[in-house]
């Protein structure tokens, strides 16, 4: 199983995840990290790598930050300079979508939770029909 990380400014993370598993029940392998505003940005980089030793289990690690060009992406740089994929732009849909697809790590996994975010974004009334 893959395991995940995923890191925001503030309590975003945190949030997502207790959403996530609201929906899905309790998860393994994940855990959410914060940058507050007096948190070094290095010491993130830092905790991150010791995150993703204890979320691996031999199938790899996704990571998922909030913003790109933010502070925890730039963290993650570190990891993604080393192979570990770093998904810019987390939302829930593809968080959902990673959780019920991580048991086997492919690039196509990637692919497909970056595709989750994209499509998870609508206007309900073009749905209904409403003008």
């Amino acid at each position: 199983m893959v395991g995940i990380i995923l890191a925001s400014h503030g309590g975003m993370a945190k949030g997502m995840l207790e959403s996530a598993q609201m929906i899905m029940g309790e998860q393994e392998q994940i855990q959410a990290l914060a940058l507050n505003p007096q948190d070094d940005p290095l010491l993130l980089a830092e905790k991150m790598r010791e995150v993703a030793k204890k979320v691996d289990t031999g199938d790899g690690v996704i990571l998922m930050v909030d913003l790109m060009g933010g502070s925890p992406s730039n963290a993650s740089a570190y990891l993604a300079k080393e192979g570990v994929p770093v998904i810019t732009g987390m939302s829930l849909p593809m968080l959902l979508e990673l959780l019920g697809m991580r048991f086997e790590f492919s690039e196509s996994l990637i692919e497909h939770v970056m595709e989750a975010g994209k499509s998870g974004i609508m206007d309900i009334r073009t749905i209904l029909g409403v003008k």
